[in-house]
């Protein structure tokens, strides 16, 4: 980057001017002008920091394109600890190949896509959002999902009825949902769920779950 660059350049004149030969110079009377670079020169090495860092940060996509619907045959996205996206584009609901959507500690989704239902290849569902429900249609027709997981979801109250559909959902994963209160009696009907892990969810009650068929790691 250019940016890195001048930085190091910069570095190595703050060096040089510092020098003992540079003090010295008293050549047709330029030792105040380069008094004066020398004092400039630190905050133009302050600047140049500071507009590598802006750099860095924009890199971070904000959006994602609705031509992301186009990637047929994508089988793996992740977006995870992106701070900016708050919006999923429904268009993603068209990657009907897809198996692992990872889209946790992205503090700023406001939503599922209303059509994460078509999602039909999906596999592994790793998420955080605004929500205080997930769509119900939408999760309970992701008839190919075999983990769930549920992180950082501040809003959270409930997870939604349904989920009964969800036949080979083997892991549950909940944690830091501070608002969460129930878990749906559908659960109780899943066969096939065999790990539950649960941490840091304060208000939810899971004495009913202690003894929940084919449950093995409750925290």
């Amino acid at each position: 980057m250019a940016e890195s660059i001048l930085f190091i350049v910069v570095d190595k004149v703050l060096v040089k001017l510092g020098s003992l030969a540079v003090q010295n110079v008293a050549l047709w009377g330029i030792q105040s002008d380069l008094q004066k670079l020398k004092n400039t020169l630190p905050a133009i090495k302050a600047g140049l920091l500071d507009a590598e860092k802006k750099q860095a940060e924009n890199l971070e996509p904000r959006v994602l394109p609705r031509s992301i619907g186009n990637l047929k045959h994508l089988r793996f996205l992740d977006l995870t600890g992106n701070g900016s996206i708050k919006i999923l584009p429904n268009s993603i609901c068209k990657l009907q190949s897809l198996q692992t959507l990872l889209v946790w500690h992205c503090e700023q989704i406001q939503q599922l896509p209303k059509d994460i239902g078509n999602l039909i290849s999906l596999r592994n569902l790793y998420l955080t959002t605004k929500q205080s429900c997930l769509p119900e249609k939408g999760i309970r027709s992701l008839i190919s999902l075999r983990s769930l997981w549920i992180t950082e979801c501040d809003n959270l109250i409930s997870l939604p009825e349904g989920m009964q559909h969800l036949t080979v959902l083997g892991t549950l994963s909940i944690a830091a949902c501070p608002s969460l209160t129930s878990l749906p009696s559908s659960l109780k009907k899943l066969h096939t769920l065999k790990n539950l892990m649960i941490s840091d969810c304060p208000k939810l009650n899971l004495s009913e779950w202690e003894g929940f068929r084919g449950l093995r790691r409750l925290q």
